[in-house]
């Protein structure tokens, strides 16, 4: 794959080797925009190809996913642009199976051979997905970093990024609030819980070792 300018271009490299032969091939292309920028490009062993292009339309940052795939000869096609619209991040799994696709309202998992829908998280404003196993995502938003399991879609709280409210609970626990959501920490298993509602221990100004004036 290689960027000219705002084009970018499919090479067969085994083609310039000096002793190749075969049929001459025609490969494809995708003519881009000015305004455009390549974000990320995701490329499997079984040479699938998705490309993530953010440009500027009407004054907002728009962007576009482009899928390449080849046929059951190996052979390319053309660039199809993909359905998805506001993608921040393309994050392939490990055993290159999946695909994370995050987007500002969650993040959703893909088959990545088919781009089938295979399940999906909602998260307020997620930045950045990691892989910790191929069926397990870490999920850092500006809210609240989660890690989540695929099989179940179920996510635990694994540290919140930025806390609107904090305080003691009544039973002396921790507890802090961002974005409406409500966790107390639970100190013998070091993790955060989900707490029904906000409910902090009232203030007080004074106990049997200080007093505040």
């Amino acid at each position: 794959l290689d960027k000219g300018g705002r084009n970018l271009f499919l090479y067969r490299l085994s083609a310039g080797d000096f002793r190749a032969t075969g049929n001459p091939v025609a490969l494809p292309y995708l003519y881009l925009p000015r305004s455009t920028a390549v974000r990320r490009v995701v490329w499997s062993r079984a040479n699938v190809i998705t490309i993530l292009c953010s440009a500027q339309s009407g004054g907002r940052a728009v962007t576009t996913v482009f899928r390449l795939v080849p046929d059951a000869s190996g052979s390319f096609g053309t660039f199809t642009p993909a359905a998805e619209t506001g993608v921040r991040d393309l994050v392939l799994s490990p055993d290159e199976a999946t695909v994370a696709v995050v987007t500002a309202d969650g993040v959703s998992w893909k088959d990545y051979a088919t781009w089938k829908d295979r399940g999906r998280l909602a998260h307020p404003s997620p930045m950045h997905a990691l892989w910790i196993a191929a069926d397990e995502l870490l999920v850092a938003g500006a809210w609240t970093t989660e890690r989540v399991r695929l099989d179940t879609g179920g996510a635990t709280l694994v540290a919140i990024s930025q806390v609107e409210r904090f305080a003691h609970a009544a039973d002396g626990r921790v507890t802090a609030q961002a974005r409406g959501r409500t966790w107390t920490f639970d100190e013998t298993a070091l993790s955060w819980k989900p707490a029904a509602a906000w409910a902090p221990a009232a203030a007080a100004t004074a106990s049997s070792a200080r007093r505040v004036y």
